[in-house]
């Protein structure tokens, strides 16, 4: 949490200070992107990451990526649920928990193929989504940090005091 803070706040001194402005893209949008358009199907893109935790990092994006629900972190048992609202026909899986993802599907009834992309982020795609955009004024709210759970962390319950 504290990382993610302090790189937000370099990127935004050194964008300061050139004259520039700061974009966020998502690891989501980022993984999502890295399908080839060539390759890319008909049917919605379900991007997934292993949060090295229980649950993993989801979105869900049309064929022309645009996001149909914001990114959460879901329980692998109902990602079945969490696609089933807003994606209709073919549903293509990305990311680096895609093997396991397209398994809990099936299981599901639900049809879904892994995709034939990197299952990480790209820079030159990132580069891409962040100039696409400053280019359409989509970029106009500096980024923040996005917490898809809570810390695991929590403060006692004196608040911290030795006595209540």
């Amino acid at each position: 949490f504290t990382g993610l803070r302090i790189g937000l706040a370099a990127a935004r001194g050194l964008a300061l200070a050139c004259g520039l402005p700061v974009v966020g893209v998502t690891t989501l949008e980022a993984v999502a992107a890295g399908i080839p358009t060539d390759i890319r199907g008909p049917g919605a893109v379900l991007a997934v990451l292993d949060s090295k935790r229980a649950d993993v990092y989801a979105q869900l994006f049309d064929p022309r990526l645009a996001p149909l629900c914001p990114p959460a972190a879901v329980f692998p048992d109902g990602l079945a649920a969490f696609v089933a609202a807003a994606a209709h026909g073919p549903l293509q899986v990305v990311g680096d928990a895609a093997g396991p993802a397209v398994d809990r599907l099936a299981i599901a009834g639900v049809g879904a193929q892994a995709a034939e992309a990197p299952g990480v982020p790209n820079a030159a795609i990132i580069g891409e989504l962040a100039a696409a955009r400053v280019v359409s004024n989509r970029a106009m709210e500096p980024p923040a940090p996005l917490y898809l759970r809570p810390p695991d962390v929590q403060l006692p319950k004196a608040g911290g005091r030795l006595r209540p």
